[in-house]
């Protein structure tokens, strides 16, 4: 009797913990619930503006896991306003480590005005650091 109460507590403990663990605003995301991935696959979608909506909607996620799709709409989207918003959400998730990418786009990218945009991304992403 004993080792069955003894066990339930620590079957629950278990349970609290990994809820707790959860909420953590800086716990690491290890898998995508079912509307990030619908918004990665939107990432893909022929429309530019169902593109660039994804992308601002993983921001605000906080969907980590997100970076290398967002990476490479930033250096592949026929759209320039998609290339700016992909730039804009990396900075909005944090991800440090894409930051040699959009600084190369910033460089390299045949709009202006993506360019222009980037750079200033790359400033703030700078300045956070």
């Amino acid at each position: 009797m004993k080792f069955k109460i003894g066990f339930v507590l620590m079957i629950s403990l278990v349970f609290v913990i990994g809820a707790i663990a959860k909420t953590l605003p800086n716990a690491e995301q290890t898998s995508l619930n079912k509307k990030e991935q619908k918004l990665i696959e939107k990432l893909s979608a022929e429309k530019a503006g169902e593109r660039i909506e994804a992308a601002q909607e993983l921001a605000k996620h906080d969907c980590k896991l997100a970076k290398d799709h967002l990476v490479k709409m930033l250096k592949n989207d026929d759209a320039y306003q998609a290339r700016i918003v992909a730039g804009m959400s990396l900075m909005e998730l944090e991800c440090k480590d894409a930051l040699p990418d959009i600084k190369k786009q910033a460089e390299e990218d045949p709009s202006k005005i993506v360019r222009n945009a980037l750079t200033g991304v790359v400033k703030k992403m700078e300045q956070a650091s």
